[in-house]
């Protein structure tokens, strides 16, 4: 995976993706125990809500990807995922849980799936 040089910091709730990414992360990592920054910090791990990296593109392997809400993204968002259900990425960000030693960074992108149709139409794609 290679990240650009060029990336922007955000915070996750405004966006209103810090659930998605925080429950992604607690799936992920159950071991760490990772709570709401709003939590005691008694009972587990609090994840930050801010301080994330956002990036417009991703280079893994010989493909490219991008975010659809990057300018410089807009142009890669498009892919396949589970196969053949297409679907466009929203984000691509890197998360640094600082509390590890070393701290852990952990890439991810927030997709969105196509909606199926109501009805099932043949296509050529689907045989």
């Amino acid at each position: 995976i290679m990240l650009p040089n060029q990336f922007k910091i955000i915070a996750l709730r405004p966006l209103n993706i810090y659930p998605i990414v925080l429950h992604f992360l607690q799936l992920q990592f159950p071991h760490l125990n990772l709570i709401l920054d709003a939590g005691e910090a008694l009972h587990g791990i609090p994840f930050e809500s801010h301080g994330v990296r956002s990036y417009a593109t991703v280079n893994i392997g010989a493909a490219k990807y991008g975010s659809s809400l990057h300018h410089r993204g807009k142009g890669f968002c498009y892919g396949y995922v589970d196969g053949r259900h297409a679907a466009q990425v929203d984000y691509i960000l890197s998360v640094t849980i600082p509390h590890q030693n070393p701290p852990l960074i952990v890439n991810l992108a927030l997709i969105r799936r196509f909606q199926e149709p109501a009805f099932d139409i043949e296509h050529p794609w689907s045989l």
